[in-house]
């Protein structure tokens, strides 16, 4: 799957953070990586990056992040607005992915009066 866009965070010409999001930028998103240098963690970069992303993508109808499994990370996610969250195992992407096909399949139904 490629990305559908990287948000950045730099100081001077250093790459200090980093988020990729996939997904087809209608109807999902999912936000991949969330990415800060230790040095820079907990000064709110993730957060502003996290924000821009939120902006960019406020008429998709779902976004959801795919993160590890630590409290930090739970938190950081929770705290922007998201209250399920899928952890990066597969087997719930693949699931994900099937069902946001089958839910438009059956959009593209009702549009062609099926």
């Amino acid at each position: 799957m490629q990305s559908l866009n990287v948000v950045t965070a730099w100081e001077h010409r250093k790459l200090i953070g980093l988020t990729r999001i996939v997904g087809d930028g209608l109807t999902i998103v999912y936000v991949q990586d969330i990415l800060v240098l230790n040095a820079y963690q907990n000064q709110g970069i993730a957060t502003i990056m996290m924000q821009h992303v939120l902006e960019k993508y406020k008429d998709v109808r779902e976004k959801v992040p795919l993160t590890e499994e630590a409290p930090d990370v739970r938190h950081f996610y929770e705290k922007n607005g998201f209250l399920d969250l899928i952890y990066k195992d597969y087997r719930f992407i693949e699931e994900g992915l099937l069902k946001e096909i089958k839910m438009l399949k059956e959009d593209i139904k009702k549009l062609r009066g099926h």
